[in-house]
Parts: structure tokens; sequence; C-alpha cells
């Protein structure tokens, strides 16, 4: 079990069970106080609350049920855990529904006491987190960008709120599925030019031939079909905000015309000769290694260092476990709105089996998940069961063919997605060609996301 955080008080008649058990929780990082009775027990809450009591249920004067009530008239947050020798159903259905969070048997398996506390004490911190982030859903506060409990996220937190107000450029950086996005739409919001254009260019999803026109914009005939002129994404974006997504796959010839446009403010369109007012403030994002690039070559060391001005590193969801089940609750509360659903507080099978997995795709994938969730489920309560997560599959379909083409699908899709349906940077993950990979993504019938018509 890995080291738990918490407080926790050992009540037993017998000094030798409490010695024994506050010994084996103090190994693994809990801080432990022990009572003899259940009096006792009452004084030493006084003092300073317990994230958990754990307490024998036969004890002389007060038993383990009397004192299961006194605590949870008078210290609100403790969970209770009972244990005892004389196991029976009728005993654990009533302690269970006097409020008890878990009951034990003598003689305790140690293993199986510190896996419950660790488990008792992450839904208490998952409890708490939901208070707060109500709180701040009815304040309105940070509506489309949710912090968390972790260090990092706070660090992310106050770098945006200093850099904001600037017009500094930023670059954001973190593999895909982050949130990069939203942290880009937050610098907009609480900057002065937030009543201004926001405009979000994704790099890799325009083919190398278009991304001039599309930054910089053309002119009457330029280049065959071009029937009348159009207005380029840096000239719609004069005087806001302009973000750049994926601008590590910008080839060296795009990216020296991009470092132009950012020095002087102005662009060309293309066939024309007068250049065109189009100062912006820029946000970049990038889930590439830029110095790796700027080392091979791939990327220009002048345009690093204009995109570099202000770096903010966004960690993957695995790093910042203490912040799923908070943004998960974030994240449900704003899909209720779009799928017109009245789900509540995830239920602690949910939000525990969302502890257990990696989320390689990171909030954007923990977002599809309950998405997915709430429109099979019953449109009040996510259970965990309704949660599909990644690698998990049916029952009943041992059709071995069938099931590798379906996990190919689903594996090729997964990196897709995580590189914004960039080809050449999925196929690198792979380990396949482009060619390949073109052929895979035919066969197996994956498309990828209609593009908005401009």
């Amino acid at each position: 079990m890995s080291e738990t955080r918490g407080d926790v008080l050992v009540v037993d008649d017998e000094r030798a069970i409490r010695d024994e058990v506050a010994e084996a929780l103090s190994a693994a990082g809990l801080t432990v106080r022990t009572a003899r009775n259940a009096d006792q027990a009452v004084t030493l809450l006084a003092e300073r609350r317990a994230d958990v009591v754990l307490t024998d249920l036969r004890m002389p004067g007060v038993d383990g049920l009397a004192l299961l009530k006194q605590i949870l008239a008078r210290s609100e947050g403790t969970a209770v855990l009972l244990m005892t020798a004389y196991a029976s159903v009728k005993t654990a259905v009533q302690a269970l529904k006097a409020g008890a969070s878990d009951y034990l048997l003598k003689p305790l398996v140690i293993d199986e006491l510190l896996a419950k506390i660790e488990r008792v004490i992450a839904f208490q911190n998952l409890m708490l987190e939901n208070k707060r982030l109500r709180a701040e859903l009815r304040s309105g506060a940070r509506q489309d960008f949710y912090v968390g409990s972790s260090r990092v996220m706070s660090d992310v937190a106050r770098a945006i709120e200093k850099v904001a107000p600037t017009r500094a450029t930023v670059l954001l950086r973190g593999e895909s599925g982050t949130g990069k996005d939203v942290v880009a739409r937050a610098l907009h919001r609480q900057s002065e030019l937030a009543q201004r254009p926001f405009v979000v260019v994704d790099l890799g999803a325009i083919p190398e031939a278009l991304i001039e026109s599309q930054l910089f914009g053309s002119v009457k005939g330029a280049f065959t079909g071009a029937t009348a002129g159009r207005k380029g994404l840096f000239e719609a974006a004069h005087e806001g905000t302009l973000f750049l997504d994926e601008v590590g796959n910008l080839s060296l010839e795009s990216q020296a015309k991009l470092l132009r446009a950012i020095e002087s403010g102005e662009v060309l369109p293309v066939g024309g000769t007068r250049p065109v007012k189009a100062a912006v403030r820029l946000i970049a994002a990038t889930n590439v290694e830029l110095e790796a690039a700027v080392a091979a070559g791939e990327f220009r060391q002048d345009l690093y260092y204009r995109l570099n001005v202000f770096e903010i590193a966004l960690p993957p969801l695995r790093e910042r476990r203490e912040d799923i089940p908070g943004l998960a609750q974030f994240l449900t509360a704003k899909l209720n709105a779009s799928l017109r659903t009245n789900y509540g507080d995830l239920p602690p099978d949910a939000s525990l089996r969302l502890l257990e997995s990696d989320w390689p795709g990171n909030v954007r994938q923990l977002q599809n998940v309950l998405e997915r969730a709430m429109i099979l489920g019953d449109g009040l309560t996510i259970s965990g069961a309704d949660l599909r997560l990644s690698g998990e599959g049916g029952s009943g379909d041992f059709d071995l063919r069938r099931a590798v083409r379906g996990f190919e699908r689903e594996h090729i899709h997964r990196a897709l997605t995580s590189v914004g349906w960039s080809r050449k940077e999925a196929a690198s993950r792979l380990g396949i060609s482009t060619t390949s990979l073109w052929r895979r993504t035919t066969e197996l019938g994956l498309d990828p996301p209609a593009q908005p018509a401009s």
C-alpha cells in the first residue's frame, strides 16, 4: 500500500490490540492516537477531530455502536470503522445502517484494514473537494477552468493570474488532452482583451499547402479558384488573441513566415502587395519537445524564443490524481447543461474507479468517458458500472478476429485523437509508416472529426 496521510483514532479495551494496530498504521504513514474506552475517545475527539475512528464493537460501558452515534452527532466528517470478533450478518447490517463506513472481523488482517482506511480517507477528501467545488460553481468563479487541490495546478492557476493581464506571448506545453485550449481561453478572459476576438488555429488540422492562406489571407485571383479575397486568421484576431494550437507541426517555411508576422505586426495576404495590420496577443501550444526539435533542425530557434516568452506546463492527469474526483464532478456539471441531464455528485464506487485509471488521453479522455456514461445512464446518478474505461470490453463475444480488429481500431483512434489527428505524429507514436496508417484507417473506417465550415 502507498503511504497514506490521515489521522486515525483506535479505540479498544485490549491494550495489546491497540498497540499492534497503532504500530501498523503508523508504519503506513498515518497519525495515530489510541483510547481504551468510548469516554476517552470522545475526550480525544473534542481536542482534535480524526479522519477515521477504528473502534471495537463490544467494550465495557459504552459499546461501539453507541460511540458511533455520538461521533456522527458531534464530529462532522469523521468516518467510523467497527471491528468485532462476534461476527453476524445482523450486527453488520445494524452497524452499517447506523452510519458506519465499514465493518471488520477480528483477528484483523492488517493489509485489509489499511486498504479500507485508505479508501475511506480518499472518499472523505472527495467529499471535501465536492463541497468546495459546489461553492465555486455557485459563485461562478473559474466556470471554464478547474484548478483542483494539487500543488502543480495551483501553480498553473497563479501563473495564469500573473500573465493574463499582460500582452506577453505565452507558450502552453503538455500532452494532448491536458487542457491547453481551456487555459488559453482563461488567459484571454482574464486579460484586457476579453471583449476582443479570440481566434483558434489548429495547425495540426490544416494541410501544409493551405497554412499561409489560412493564416494570412489571400486576394482575389491569388490561386486557382480564388474568386474573391479572403481575410486570414491573423487579421481576424487583430487587437485580440490568436491561439496557435500544435505549433510544433509547422514546416520550416511556414515557421519563417509566422516569425515575420509576429515581429512586424503585419501580414501579407497570398497574392497581395500591401501588408495588412494584424497586431495580436499570441498564445501558442504544443505537445512536441521544441528544444529537441530545435536541436534537430526541425524548428527555428528564433521562433522558439519568440514564442517561449512565458511558459506554462500542464501536467498529465496521472501526475495529479488527487484532482480527478473533483475534476470529474466539475465536468459532470458542465455536461449536465449540454446534455440536459441532472446528474448529482459522483458516488464513491464511481470516483474510486476513475482514480484507478492512468488516463493516457488526460482530461479529454475523462470527459469522453463521463459523457458516454451520462448518455447511457439514468440521468441522475453515474455508477461505477456505467464507466467504461480504456481497455475494458464486454463479455460473451469470443471471436478472436473481431476482438483484435476492435482493439486495433480503438488503439489507432486513441493515438490519432491524442495528437489532434496528425497522421504523421500518430504514425510515429504507433511505430508504423504514414502510408500504413492511412491504409489501416481506411480499412477500419476511421475518419477525422468534421471541421466547422469557415
